[in-house]
């Protein structure tokens, strides 16, 4: 008779420490909650960096098919395409662009735009023998050949670390986008062999 009681005994103390652990006390629930908040806390500022690396790249392809397209529309049109920055120098505000072609029709030559004012995060332009520009305005104008002067616009906080590089090449009259500083500099010495421009990079 006592083996059938000793059976019974221990499955229930069994069952009884299966009970205990299958759930978690307050202590080590709160425990579980810290952990996940400071894993949240650490992760947000890394997050938020990938989304405006993502976005500033994203811009810099836009403006890259913008020059091609003003390039395009200046040889379509047989006129001077001008584009316009303004670069802000308070960091608070965006900076932005605007093209438009003179419209010389009418008896006084006028501003027609024809790209609307997009906003752009841009750390600076810099053209061939000229120095770094992060604020005002900047005019790039293509001829009715299609033809421009070469010009670096970075993408992102500042010159010396962008998220990514436009370099418009005044040979090809193309724009390209560089996320990668080595890629950029061995097209640039692949390609432009100009002593004017070498001499502006040292």
């Amino acid at each position: 008779m006592t083996a059938p009681v000793r059976r019974i005994s221990r499955a229930r103390r069994r069952a009884g420490v299966a009970e205990c652990r299958a759930g978690m006390s307050l202590v080590e629930m709160a425990v579980v909650i810290i952990v996940i908040g400071l894993i949240a806390v650490i992760m947000m500022p890394l997050t938020a960096d990938v989304f405006l690396s993502l976005s500033d790249t994203k811009k810099a392809k836009q403006l890259a098919v913008l020059l091609d397209h003003a390039r395009n529309t200046a040889i379509s049109r047989n006129a001077d395409i001008t584009l316009e920055f303004e670069l802000s120098s308070d960091p608070d505000e965006s900076d932005a662009y605007t093209g438009y072609v003179m419209d010389r029709e009418s008896d006084s030559a006028e501003k027609k735009v024809i790209f609307e004012r997009t906003s752009i995060h841009l750390g600076g332009i810099r053209s061939v023998g000229s120095p770094l520009i992060d604020k005002g305005k900047v005019q790039l104008v293509f001829l009715p050949s299609g033809v421009s002067e070469q010009a670096w616009f970075y993408v992102g906080d500042r010159e010396d670390q962008p998220e990514a590089v436009v370099v418009l090449d005044r040979y090809l009259g193309t724009a390209r986008v560089f996320e990668d500083p080595a890629a950029m500099q061995k097209w640039q010495d692949a390609d432009l062999k100009d002593d004017s421009w070498h001499h502006d990079q040292n």
